[in-house]
């Protein structure tokens, strides 16, 4: 008995430490000098809550003229805007603009995420931003890795022209569980429920994933196109987590979703 109290109270600790890194464990943020400049693209601040605001930069497809479509970009958990503008960078031949968007923490965004309810209402802000500069149809929106779950939510609440996700998990409660089984799922304020969004979501979705993805495995790309009719799946064999965001299949299939 004195051995199982033992073990229980170390079990208790451990969920609690869980609890309270799981922010420094999911998000790798880089934060960006406010007076230093992207070099790139007009950078404009939205209002997530009094007194805050979000940093985003429109990449215009021509310097002298705004496109009448725009791609909005949800990079992953690690870098900021900066990162998200290298990340598109083979996107920027197709005549539409790109809105990359920086999360709390990230960039030149204050604040920290707090929970899973805070990071999709910021995310559909950015995108209710856009409905009022684009007509809705024209409107393309690309996650990456963390970025699929603020993607997928947005797609189901609104009704974007094409939803493209890349290297997609189901939720990261299934992550969780994937490695760490062993702890509560009630411990995770982040959700990012990819699964449960796509089965309300009636936008057009294609689903990006690299066989050899060792972070966000390729099985949970196949379990959410199985799961959807709306979904179709395009595998990239031998492709890797970090390669995937730059793999030539991505501009094909943003040429055939325009």
């Amino acid at each position: 008995m004195k051995w199982f109290k033992i073990l229980l109270s170390i079990y208790f600790v451990c969920c609690l430490g869980l609890y309270f890194i799981q922010e420094k464990v999911i998000f790798a943020a880089h934060p960006y000098p406010n007076e230093v400049k992207y070099g790139r693209g007009q950078e404009i601040e939205i209002p997530i809550k009094e007194g805050l605001t979000m940093n985003t930069v429109i990449l215009p497809a021509s310097p002298n003229k705004k496109s009448e479509k725009v791609i909005m970009y949800l990079h992953g958990n690690k870098g900021n805007v900066r990162r998200g503008i290298y990340q598109t960078r083979r996107m920027t031949d197709k005549g539409l603009d790109i809105m990359v968007i920086d999360y709390r923490g990230y960039g030149k965004t204050e604040g920290k995420p707090i929970n899973d309810k805070q990071m999709l209402e910021d995310a559909d802000k950015a995108y209710q931003y856009l409905k009022k500069h684009y007509d809705e149809n024209n409107i393309y929106i690309i996650g990456y890795s963390l970025g699929t779950g603020m993607a997928s939510y947005i797609a189901q609440k609104n009704n974007p022209a094409h939803l493209i996700l890349v290297a997609p998990f189901t939720s990261l409660v299934d992550i969780k569980d994937q490695y760490l089984w062993m702890f509560p799922d009630f411990l995770l304020k982040y959700k990012l429920d990819n699964a449960k969004h796509l089965e309300t979501c009636h936008t057009p979705t294609t689903i990006l994933h690299g066989t050899n993805d060792e972070v966000v495995s390729y099985h949970y790309g196949v379990e959410l196109a199985e799961a959807n009719e709306n979904v179709s799946l395009v595998t990239s064999q031998g492709q890797s987590h970090r390669g995937i965001i730059f793999d030539p299949l991505l501009s094909k299939i943003l040429n055939e979703a325009l």
